[in-house]
């Protein structure tokens, strides 16, 4: 699009979809376009960063000690029982929040499960403390 496309912007349009104030160019029929790879590959940097322990904002510390980081923003949108830890006033401004009576390679697993939607199920990790 030249400068002069640009500076004949008429007016603004609402566009079904949950798009709304969509400049309207005159010449230009509004076209949606879909990165079909953008969640992916959103995901993909914040479980880089989560693994680089880069921008993390909670440490989940369980009984053994073991410390896995995150984000809350990804945790809170993706489990039910994380938005209610981390907008309750007891745990939401805390840095590291101890998560109790979970094995500390299943927590890994859940996390990383929120961050790529991919978990490998085994009788070895279905059956631990049972």
């Amino acid at each position: 699009m030249s400068i002069k496309e640009m500076d004949s912007v008429k007016h603004v349009i609402p566009l079904t979809g949950g798009q709304n104030n969509v400049l309207k160019f005159s010449g230009c029929k509004p076209t949606i376009y879909t990165n079909s790879c953008h969640t992916h590959s959103f995901f993909e940097v914040l479980q880089c960063l989560r693994k680089e322990e880069v921008l993390y904002d909670i440490k989940l510390e369980t009984d053994d000690g073991v410390i896995v980081c995150a984000h809350k923003v990804v945790l809170v949108s993706a489990c039910p029982y994380f938005r209610e830890m981390f907008t309750s006033s007891a745990v939401g401004d805390k840095y590291v929040v101890n998560i109790k009576d979970i094995d500390s390679n299943i927590l890994q697993l859940l996390i990383d499960f929120i961050y790529t939607g991919q978990i490998m199920v085994t009788e070895q990790n279905v059956m631990v403390g049972i």
